[in-house]
C-alpha cells in the first residue's frame, strides 16, 4: 500500500522482488501539480508517475476529479476508486444546532483553556483554520479578514507551517495579533475534535494557484462538519460540490479578499451558525 508518488518506485522495486505482491497506489494529491513545484519538477514527477503506472494493481484516490485527471494522464493506471476520508452521511446544516447544544461544555472548556494561556478568546465567536500553514491556502487573506470582522469574532489557527511567522507579522502590523488573530500549536489527532468543536465556522480558503490546490479535498472538508461546524470554502470544484449538495456551509468568490471573507461571516444570521 503506497501512499503518494514519492514512494511509488520503492513499492515497485519490492513488487519486482515479490511477484505475488499486489501494489495499491494511494494518491492523495496530483503530486506533479503541487503548489511550489517549478516547471522542471512538475515534468519530472509527471514522467516518473507515468513510467511506474503499469506496475500498479489498484489505484485509489480522494475525489473523482483527481481520479479522472490521473487516469487521463496515466493510461496504464487501473481505473481510480474514490475513498473519501469521511462519514457515510454528512449532517445537514439544519441539524448542526442540535448537536451544538450537546457540546457546549466542550466549547467552554477549550475557551477557558485559551483564556488561561493569555488568549482573550472566551465569549468570542471563532472562525477556525486547522492544518498546514503554508502558501497558496489564502491564509494571508484570512488574517486580513480580522480587520473587517466585528470584535465578537476571533480568527484562530490550529496547526503548523513555514508561513506562520509571516502571518504573525502581518497580524501584528494590523494590531490584531493576540487580539483578534490567534495561533495555537498543532494538537494530537485524538484531541483535534475537541478543539474543532469550539469553532463557529471552519474555513478552507485555498487559492487557485495550482491544479492540485484547485481539485483538492483536504481532511478539513470532513473534519469540520463531523464536529458540527459549518464551513466556508473556496469555490474549488469538489469543495463547492460537497458544501452545496449537503447544505453544510457557504462558498467564497474565486478571487476573494480578506474583506470578502469578513463580509460573508458578518452577514450570516445567528440562526445560521448557532
Amino acid at each position: 500500500h503506497c501512499n503518494d508518488l514519492p514512494v511509488l518506485k520503492i513499492a515497485k522495486l519490492y513488487k519486482d522482488e515479490n511477484p505475488r505482491v499486489k501494489l495499491v497506489y494511494d494518491s492523495h494529491e496530483i503530486f506533479s501539480e503541487m503548489t511550489g513545484l517549478n516547471y522542471f519538477e512538475r515534468m519530472r514527477w509527471s514522467i516518473h508517475e507515468e513510467s511506474l503506472a503499469s506496475s500498479v494493481d489498484a489505484f485509489i484516490t480522494v475525489n473523482p476529479y483527481i481520479s479522472d485527471i490521473l487516469n487521463k494522464r496515466n493510461p496504464d493506471l487501473p481505473r481510480g476508486i474514490v475513498v473519501r476520508n469521511a462519514f457515510h452521511k454528512i449532517d445537514k446544516l439544519s441539524n448542526f444546532q442540535t448537536r451544538k447544544k450537546a457540546i457546549d461544555n466542550d466549547n467552554l472548556i477549550v475557551k477557558r483553556i485559551l483564556a488561561l494561556k493569555g488568549n482573550d478568546i472566551e465569549g468570542k465567536r471563532i472562525l477556525l483554520f486547522q492544518g498546514g500553514i503554508g502558501y497558496g491556502r489564502g491564509l494571508d487573506k484570512l488574517v486580513k479578514s480580522a480587520e473587517f470582522l466585528k470584535e465578537e469574532w476571533a480568527v484562530v489557527f490550529i496547526g503548523w507551517g513555514s508561513l506562520q511567522s509571516e502571518l504573525e507579522l502581518l497580524a501584528a502590523s494590523a494590531e490584531t495579533l493576540d487580539r483578534k488573530v490567534f495561533f495555537l500549536p498543532k494538537v494530537h489527532r485524538d484531541e483535534l475534535g475537541l478543539w474543532t468543536r469550539c469553532a463557529d465556522i471552519g474555513i478552507i480558503p485555498y487559492e487557485n494557484v495550482s491544479m492540485n490546490n484547485w481539485y483538492c479535498s483536504p481532511n478539513k472538508l470532513w473534519e469540520y462538519p463531523s464536529c458540527s461546524v459549518p464551513i466556508l470554502v473556496s469555490p474549488n470544484p469538489y469543495l463547492r460540490e460537497i458544501v452545496e449538495e449537503n447544505n453544510i456551509g457557504w462558498v467564497l468568490p474565486e478571487w476573494f479578499t480578506g474583506e470578502d471573507i469578513a463580509f460573508i461571516v458578518i452577514k450570516l444570521g445567528e440562526d445560521e451558525i448557532d
